[in-house]
């Protein structure tokens, strides 16, 4: 029954807060919308050419071919993406999909903190105030950052396995091994994040791991069977790193120590509204206030276990919250650079606050006032998602921000936005590669002595007829380099190189040939997809067999 409530709520309060949000049949473009919904086209049409699940976006850059996929996990798109796939409106399924990540959302969240505290009040009360916080609601309806999003299912799994790794031991192994596996297919920063706090939870619990190096065997088996699980995602990732280098690390799109917080800022993030008309500020509302005179109100049992680790959350909040500012140290961090906003930390931060509001109310003695708290919890919670969803559509409303239902996907995603091109080739322009992906199938070869004719690109292929006056045929193609494409040339395998400008590239001595160019995937990429099927079929068995072990022992 308590599940129940949650799905119930949860359901009920998403769909309530996209009448907030947007008007009715329509949608508004968050900041990254142009990439995400790229990557759901992509994804959409890689399924109807069958070239799933090797394959390189073929929307982004009107066909030639983005990689982003191959960085960015897409497995967990897979269901929007299968809805876009059988036709169905953008705007509909983007409203299904953000209805069932909230419920996914408060479900794990709920198991995690009834894990953790092994209390359903807690653990609705903790479910309901992390899936419904201020700073999920900038994620998903203004910045739309979908990954993030999706982050959000995996995280308290994570949390709660670092925190019962010495007490239950199977349970935080389960824990760790969904947990991470979900946060590495849907968003690599926060699943580098969620690596560096069990790095940090492990260190700091030296002593019991000195004492007894036994505790050490959750995580390492979680993290055996969390690879393979991942083998997919991981290694063909590795691979296309170890190729070449690509724009993010060599032209990152900015750094940490550019988007820390004035204190001017960090006191809006937290006492306002998440955005500000005058200023791109991204906080947790005042959620952490609320705590915080929870805390100050609660006197009695001050000592009780339960609440010390919620006075431990609340201080791991408030720490974060500070790296935030610029008072901490971020230019001499650089190999935090990939966090690229300090502001990605509330992820963390909202989870933490959630915790921590859900035990404080839970251990009011007095019966009225615990009721009269919790109806002024869920007040805070709304009325600030209200008040900001308000601003957002008065904002956005009758601009070109707004998606209306049955609107051509064409017109709804711009196929050159991709947040800087961090996933091209380093040596490619952004600039020169967006104006060759808007002149067609343009081939920038020497005309003088190569004829090109009977050019034919679908969403699996290319194919082409050239001929040549030379004793050896340079071609340079309209597909962005990537290892991984087969080129033939009249039937013969030729190999593939990449152009100046990091485009594919072949050579010939064919005078004259019927060339067929199609993304076939590496061998790592396909044995990394057998690895990642077994590897499912083998925990789930495992995991069947453990359950079982654990009813029975329980009856």
């Amino acid at each position: 029954m308590p599940l129940f409530f949650v799905i119930c709520t949860t359901a009920l309060f998403s769909i309530v807060s996209m009448f907030w949000f947007y008007k009715s049949g329509s949608i508004f473009s968050g900041y990254d919308w142009n990439f995400h919904i790229g990557r759901l086209i992509g994804l959409s049409y890689s399924l109807s050419a069958h070239t799933f699940p090797f394959y390189v976006n073929p929307f982004f850059y009107y066909g030639m071919g983005y990689a982003c996929n191959l960085f960015y996990g897409e497995v967990l798109l897979l269901f929007p993406a299968l809805l876009l796939y059988f036709h169905m409106d953008l705007v509909l399924v983007l409203k299904l999909f953000f209805v069932l990540l909230a419920i996914a959302t408060a479900v794990t969240s709920y198991f995690s903190l009834l894990l953790l505290f092994e209390k359903k009040n807690i653990a609705i009360c903790g479910s309901l105030f992390y899936t419904f916080s201020v700073y999920r609601a900038a994620d998903l309806y203004m910045r739309f950052a979908l990954g993030e999003v999706v982050a959000f299912v995996f995280l308290p799994l994570i949390i709660t396995g670092c925190a019962i790794l010495f007490t239950k031991p199977k349970a935080a192994k389960w824990c760790l091994i969904i947990g991470f596996s979900g946060l590495l297919y849907s968003h690599l920063i926060s699943f580098t994040l969620a690596i560096l706090y069990l790095l940090f939870y492990l260190v700091f619990h030296y002593k019991k791991i000195i004492k007894d190096s036994k505790t050490l065997y959750p995580v390492l088996s979680a993290g055996v069977i969390a690879v393979g699980l991942c083998a997919y995602q991981l290694f063909p990732m590795l691979e296309q790193l170890v190729s070449q280098s690509f724009r993010f690390q060599t032209s990152p799109l900015t750094v940490p120590y550019e988007n820390t917080y004035t204190l001017s800022d960090l006191i809006k993030s937290i006492t306002n509204l998440p955005f500000h008309d005058s200023s791109y500020v991204i906080g947790i509302g005042f959620f952490i206030l609320f705590v915080l005179i929870l805390r100050l109100l609660l006197k009695k049992q001050k000592d009780s276990a339960k609440v010390k680790t919620a006075d431990r959350f609340l201080l791991g909040a408030i720490l974060l919250l500070a790296c935030t500012s610029d008072w901490f140290p971020w230019k001499l961090l650089t190999p935090l650079n990939f966090l690229q906003f300090p502001w990605r930390l509330c992820l963390f931060i909202t989870l933490f606050l959630s915790i921590s509001a859900a035990v404080y109310l839970d251990y009011f003695d007095e019966n009225k006032k615990r009721c009269l708290l919790y109806a002024c919890s869920f007040l805070v919670l709304f009325s600030n998602l209200y008040i900001l969803g308000f601003k957002y559509r008065n904002t956005y409303e009758h601009t070109s921000r707004s998606i209306e239902s049955g609107q051509a996907l064409s017109r709804a995603v711009d196929p050159t936005a991709v947040s800087g091109g961090e996933y091209l080739p380093a040596v490619s322009p952004p600039g020169e590669i967006n104006y060759l992906s808007q002149l067609g199938v343009y081939f920038p070869v020497d005309y003088q002595h190569v004829t090109i004719d009977q050019v034919e690109r679908t969403l699996s292929a290319l194919t082409f007829h050239y001929t040549s006056d030379t004793q050896t045929t340079q071609i340079t193609v309209p597909y962005l380099y990537y290892k991984g494409y087969s080129i033939t040339v009249n039937s013969q395998s030729v190999e593939t190189k990449k152009s100046d400008i990091g485009l594919l590239q072949f050579e010939t001595s064919e005078q004259e040939g019927i060339v067929e160019i199609r993304y076939r995937g590496t061998m790592i990429q396909k044995v990394s997809f057998l690895i990642s099927i077994l590897t499912f079929l083998f925990a789930g068995i495992y995991g069947m067999r453990e359950f079982w072990m654990w009813l029975k022992a329980k009856s």
